[in-house]
């Protein structure tokens, strides 16, 4: 059996978030310090669990995150307060 950690996640998932957050924190971080953009957008092409992590990273950031679509079309927004 596979020991859960935080979120429910096995550790496992947990590195592979890391690994993730790795690919967008800089990014989203860059975002959060320009005060001439008002929001970012991310492509259709994250997956769900990528998605995730985003949403976690801006929240943590201090901005607010929302999905928009269906599918292959679903894409991440974040925005500044």
């Amino acid at each position: 059996q596979r020991k859960r950690s935080r979120g429910g996640y096995t550790r496992a998932a947990l590195k592979s978030e890391d690994a993730v957050a790795d690919t967008f924190r800089q990014s989203i971080q860059e975002f959060a310090a320009d005060d001439k953009r008002s929001k970012m957008e991310f492509p259709t092409s994250l997956n769900s669990f990528e998605r995730l992590v985003v949403h976690r990273l801006a929240g943590q950031a201090g901005l607010e995150s929302g999905s928009v679509g269906v599918g292959r079309d679903r894409r991440i927004t974040v925005w500044k307060k």
